[in-house]
């Protein structure tokens, strides 16, 4: 049978998929995360001129507009709350 593939629900899946995991020490996860990372650092490498390489190591996915979006909205909050405070502490200096 498929267990994890044929399946009651989501839930039920991803449990399936992530159950070895669960149970681990930090170490081992961490372990297991640096082969993940040496093998891609390493397939990186293969059959590749130099300048591909780099190009690899220093491409970053874009964020999503969704995402952008948000972190402006928590920019312009913090800064928002920021400006409210400096502007209590100067009144507060001011009061004494």
């Amino acid at each position: 049978m498929l267990k994890g593939f044929i399946s009651k629900s989501n839930t039920e899946s991803v449990r399936f998929e992530v159950e070895d995991y669960i149970e681990m020490t930090e170490e081992q996860r961490m372990s297991i995360s640096n082969q993940v990372c040496r093998t891609a650092e390493i397939m990186a490498y293969m059959n590749r001129t130099l300048e591909q390489t780099k190009a690899i190591f220093e491409y970053r996915d874009p964020l999503p507009r969704s995402t952008l979006k948000i972190l402006e909205t928590l920019r312009t909050e913090y800064q928002s709350r920021s400006d409210n405070d400096r502007d209590r502490k100067e009144f507060d200096c001011e009061a004494e």
